[in-house]
């Protein structure tokens, strides 16, 4: 429509293809399609976000809230106030932050504890925002507009610090594990969030070590998902969840992400509302456990039954590590098996991932590098694969699988053919800003029945303190290494070839994946690639050190001369040590 000489419209915009999911019980959702671009969906998402800015801040008149709006926008092309985007995609956070009151003020339930007479609850929260809650009145609530339960007093809870609200007289039988919603006010404002009692199950162990604590589960998961706990360190809990995960044949089971309707395809966040493995036997000590459990609950088992010792040490004030021994028991040793552990930190979606080759393991931070520092890695090995896994979008929490490309599609689903394809060739090295929310996994294979593997979960206040955790967690794995186990043997594994055929006139690489079990000292790799007359046209040597994850070997399509190759079939061979294995693919231009 025509607009007044000088005016910007639209101002700002908001998302417009939204999912369209039908609720079919409160764990089961289906994804029937996409609504399109529309601004019926947009402007909900305007108005919402002036009323959560009103929230936040009621002194605050319209024109402050469309300006705290309007001036954290993130500007979309063409660059800078157009008739296409206005001042840009509007940023909920940002604009929060910049609305004063409450603004700013980002708190997250951080664990519970009920008296010793079971008669008192007392909540841990953790601001983990820019400004202090300043303290006010709390109501805990059954449900967003039951029953009012309790009232307390809450205290002033400053920038990355935490407190405790406690409510008397709260019998734990009244509530026991219901959903609760806990309302904040202050200075007129208000915040509002659910509050959700999950108990530790009767198959969770909760590993306790000075002021460090850590639970996990006899259904291959790790962290809040198994009950509360999770992890406790430097005073609040930071992972969210994670699991084991044993691949073979095409087939995956884990314990990282929930089943939807039974659909492999819609195997999907929230991470560990769900798992492929039954609890076998568990046995715990107050810093030791130890379980056992089988993927006979999956939708495709790969018959792994799996024993798995855990031990929690804190080294410090501001170090600690999980050392997590895991032995499997396959049916069948082809294809070959891998093993893999996925982790989820929680730093209110604002998380960093990245290999870092002189820790030598994956490491986890908030995307301001503040800390702390998390880490995963294994103990005889460096990990075969390493791949950091993007979870969700800032603009509005959907969950996205990801590519080596980096593109992101919501809801796609983290598969099992994902997961598979991450555990054997790695990923994203390196989160990028397509997303905040992350998770990172490390893999190892080639493996074979009862061949064991130590992982080992690092914990620091700082980079420094990581890498205490870090060669404490090594000297530790070294010193209790299982008697008698069986070390993962050396073997070199030919992947699949990928693209395949493929065309270098089009941009692409091709991609000569494999795996190889490596000890304690680098060893040379080489591939030598021929024509199908076994003339060679180009070879390339490497250092496979042990702490590194292995990158395929690649070919731009170029001979040596830099002349480019002809269409034609080629055959390949990769050396390391002493092994060998060939293996063919297909130029096609």
């Amino acid at each position: 429509s025509p607009c007044a000489p000088g005016a910007v419209k639209p101002e700002v915009v908001a998302p417009g293809d939204i999912p369209l999911v039908d609720g079919l019980s409160p764990r089961t959702a289906r994804l029937r399609g996409s609504s399109g671009a529309f601004t019926s969906w947009a402007a909900p998402y305007v108005s919402g976000s002036l009323a959560v800015l009103a929230g936040l801040n009621p002194s605050a008149v319209s024109n402050d809230l469309k300006s705290a709006l309007f001036s954290t926008a993130t500007d979309m092309d063409p660059p800078g106030l157009d008739n296409r985007s206005g001042a840009g995609l509007i940023n909920l956070v940002a604009a929060a932050e910049a609305i004063g009151g409450l603004g700013g003020v980002r708190l997250a339930l951080d664990g519970w504890d009920w008296s010793d007479d079971a008669r008192s609850l007392t909540l841990r929260l953790y601001n983990a925002g820019d400004r202090p809650f300043p303290g006010g009145a709390a109501e805990l609530m059954r449900g967003l507009q039951g029953e009012l339960l309790g009232r307390a007093e809450a205290p002033l809870i400053g920038p990355r610090r935490g407190g405790q609200i406690v409510f008397e007289g709260l019998p734990r039988a009244s509530v026991e594990y219901e959903g609760l919603n806990l309302r904040l006010e202050s200075d007129g404002a208000r915040l509002a969030f659910p509050v959700v009692l999950l108990a530790p199950t009767p198959s969770t162990a909760i590993l306790r070590d000075g002021s460090v604590l850590f639970s996990l589960d006899a259904n291959g998961r790790l962290g809040t998902v198994t009950g509360s706990p999770g992890l406790i360190f430097l005073g609040r809990t930071w992972l969210t969840g994670g699991g084991f995960m044993f691949a073979t044949g095409g087939s995956v089971s884990d314990g990282a992400y929930v089943d939807v309707l039974q659909q492999p395809n819609l195997k999907t966040n929230p991470v560990g509302s769900d798992t492929d493995w039954r609890l076998l036997s568990l046995t715990t000590d107050t810093a030791r456990a130890e379980l056992t459990f089988t993927d006979d609950r999956a939708l495709r088992p790969t018959g792994a039954n799996v024993w798995q010792e855990a031990e929690l040490v804190e080294v410090s004030d501001s170090a600690a590590f999980v050392a997590l021994t895991v032995s499997v028991d396959f049916q069948t040793d082809d294809p070959v098996p891998l093993a893999g552990l996925l982790l989820d930190w929680d730093f209110n979606n604002a998380d960093f991932v990245r290999w870092e080759s002189e820790l030598g393991a994956s490491v986890m931070v908030p995307a301001d590098s503040t800390g702390p520092w998390f880490a995963v890695t294994t103990a005889s090995q460096a990990p075969t694969t390493h791949a950091a896994v993007p979870l969700g979008t800032p603009a509005n929490g959907f969950y996205v699988a990801g590519t080596n490309n980096g593109i992101l599609a919501k809801l796609e689903g983290f598969t099992d053919e994902e997961k598979g394809r991450l555990l054997a060739l790695g990923g994203m090295q390196v989160s990028d800003d397509h997303v905040t929310d992350w998770a990172h996994m490390v893999g190892v294979g080639p493996l074979h029945s009862r061949d064991t593997t130590t992982f080992l979960i690092a914990a620091g206040g700082t980079r420094a303190h990581l890498q205490i955790a870090l060669d404490s967690a090594r000297a530790f794995a070294r010193q209790n290494a299982t008697s008698g186990a069986a070390a993962p043997r050396s073997e070199l594994v030919l992947l699949p070839p990928y693209p395949n055929p493929f065309d270098p006139t089009q941009g692409q690489t091709l991609k000569l994946p494999f795996l190889v079990n490596r000890g304690s000292e680098p060893l040379s790799a080489r591939v030598e690639i021929f024509t199908i007359d076994g003339l060679p046209i180009y070879s390339e040597n490497r250092e496979l050190t042990p702490d590194l994850p292995v990158e395929p070997f690649r070919w731009s399509g170029l001979l040596g001369g830099g002349e480019a190759a002809a269409t034609g079939v080629y055959g390949y061979v990769i050396k390391v040590g002493g092994r060998v294995q060939s293996g063919k693919f297909v130029l096609l231009k």
